[in-house]
């Protein structure tokens, strides 16, 4: 609203939803890597094509039925593979759906965290008059809290052994 006008208020769930279906979308596509570290690339390539095949077929059922709705059907969709592939996962390397979970805890928390702190600035704060200010006030207070939490994160578990993958347990 701030740089657009209020034409494009409409796009903001839009927006909103795609947001999340790119977070959703973000966690699985490492996986390759480690498929391919374990000699699978043909079993990532069988579920390169079975994931692309159901995509495709999610969008086609959803698209007529408008925007929203094609993107809450990608949510789920996304949602489900994400479970399939912790599955696969889980199967190769002997690791615990619940430990894929845990390690995306404290960076969900963070950003909950976050969410709410620039929630309560944009309704809250004195800056009604200036949009600009509290837009301001509301990115900096947003990357602020983000890199404290991190940086106290590191600070705990150790920036070096985050790197190199030392760390598979972190106790919040």
């Amino acid at each position: 609203m701030v740089f657009f006008g209020e034409k494009w208020i409409e796009a903001v769930k839009i927006l909103q939803l795609l947001c999340v279906v790119g977070i959703l979308q973000a966690i699985p596509s490492s996986s390759g890597i480690v498929f391919q570290s374990l000699g699978r690339a043909g079993f990532m390539l069988m579920l390169s094509v079975v994931n692309a095949f159901l995509l495709f077929s999610v969008l086609i059922i959803s698209v007529r039925y408008g925007i929203e709705t094609t993107i809450q059907s990608l949510i789920i969709y996304n949602f489900a593979w994400l479970i399939v592939l912790s599955y696969f996962l889980k199967r190769m390397i002997f690791i615990k759906v619940f430990e894929i979970a845990e390690c995306l805890l404290y960076p969900i928390f963070l950003s909950v965290i976050m969410y709410i702190t620039v929630i309560g600035i944009k309704k809250y704060f004195l800056f009604e008059q200036n949009v600009y200010i509290q837009l301001l006030l509301m990115i900096v207070s947003g990357v602020v809290i983000y890199t404290l939490g991190l940086y106290f994160l590191y600070k705990r578990v150790g920036f070096k052994s985050m790197l190199m993958g030392k760390s598979n347990k972190l106790k919040l």
